[in-house]
């Protein structure tokens, strides 16, 4: 019987391998033995991928902000699992993931003649809108300059990253892919789908009247999120429209949110198994971010019909469709991010039209099946 190949994928966050990698390692599992490296105390636990695609764990002290000991500490084990097993390929997501694997193999390649063939997944950067004079961008693009040097390939989950590369790094661009039309994972349109029972059901359970306009922030709740932006924006237009409501919903990162009473309006829920639910409650989905990779949030409420008003950043153009899945807004103006609420919320007609193209989009585009069959080829062909 021969032998399956083994990849170790390395994230340094099991919140991301819950919410994005299960259908992926689902989808390796079928032609790999694939072990995972995470720190699978920190943050959450890992019982929805365990349950659903049984794996071998690594515990890695990874942390997602800068930690010295830590982070050496993080090199010393994933040099010391290196030294223990026989890889064929190591494929690591998230930023300090990404920079702690790079270390590890730069330092090992000292020791060792034979290299490993590594594959790094983009799924934004942090440097692209900070000062072009400030210290924090040449640190944070040059270690994406490290990543890429050190890896075999890099992927990215939007066109758009990849010509950001192209044009504003020093690197390899034959090394740069973004596979099909881009999105890390697809959506599978099984779950995220249109469900009137649902949105009827959660509406009753949380205490909105069924014929109130809802808007939706769902991700990390981050100050580059532009939440301050949103909140100041819902708390002019609740004061016009009596049957506004705002759901917030996501685990905190960094940005502490005030109490918001129940006359508030606004509705606050922590990390969701099931964002579909909240997808199927709303009307509208709103994401005024100040950088994202792609925006998976976005063609996940366009697979339940709802469409979002995002900021007219890079990633976000390639998951909205101007005028016809969504609206773009220039997030220096947050008077555009009023008036487009309140356009969509006085033109349903307009909205109605927009959800039909948002589905469709995600169905010709994301399908999940589609997204992972790209990456199943990309590593066949190159691995």
């Amino acid at each position: 019987m021969t032998l399956k190949p083994r990849i170790l994928i390395i994230c340094s966050s099991s919140l991301v391998v819950n919410q994005h990698l299960i259908e992926i390692i689902g989808l390796l599992r079928v032609n790999y033995n694939i072990d995972l490296a995470t720190n699978y105390s920190y943050e959450s636990s890992l019982d929805l991928l365990l349950s659903t695609c049984p794996v071998k764990l690594h515990s890695i002290p990874f942390q997602r902000k800068p930690a010295f000991i830590p982070d050496i500490l993080s090199i010393f084990s994933l040099f010391n699992l290196l030294l223990k097993s026989d890889y064929q390929l190591l494929f690591s997501f998230t930023p300090k993931a990404g920079l702690i694997t790079s270390l590890t193999l730069f330092i090992r390649r000292f020791f060792f003649f034979k290299k490993l063939q590594y594959i790094h997944y983009f799924t934004g950067n942090l440097w692209r809108h900070r000062s072009k004079l400030s210290l924090s961008r040449f640190l944070l693009r040059t270690i994406d300059q490290f990543i890429i040097s050190v890896s075999k390939f890099s992927l990215f989950d939007s066109h758009t990253q990849v010509s950001i590369y192209k044009n504003t790094c020093l690197v390899d661009i034959r090394k740069l892919f973004c596979l099909g039309s881009g999105s890390l994972k697809g959506v599978d349109t099984s779950i995220f789908t249109p469900n009137g029972i649902h949105r009827d059901i959660y509406r009753f359970k949380f205490k909105i009247p069924k014929k109130s306009f809802v808007l939706l922030y769902l991700g990390r709740i981050n100050p580059s999120k532009g939440l301050s932006t949103l909140l100041s924006v819902f708390n002019d237009l609740k004061e016009k429209y009596s049957d506004l409501y705002l759901l917030i919903v996501g685990p905190d990162d960094g940005y502490i949110l005030p109490y918001f009473p129940p006359e508030s309006r606004i509705l606050r829920f922590d990390f969701t198994a099931h964002p579909e639910r909240f997808y199927n409650i709303a009307d509208l989905h709103i994401l005024p971010s100040e950088r994202e990779g792609f925006g998976s949030s976005v063609i996940e409420a366009a697979a339940c019909g709802v469409p979002t008003i995002g900021s007219s950043i890079e990633g976000l153009s390639e998951s909205i469709i101007h005028l016809k899945t969504g609206l773009l807004y220039d997030r220096q103006f947050p008077l555009q991010l009023y008036n487009s609420i309140e356009y969509l919320y006085l033109h349903r007609e307009h909205l109605s039209v927009m959800s039909t193209n948002a589905q469709n989009y995600v169905t010709n585009q994301f399908k999940q099946d589609c997204v992972l069959q790209h990456l199943q080829e990309f590593l066949a062909n190159n691995v």
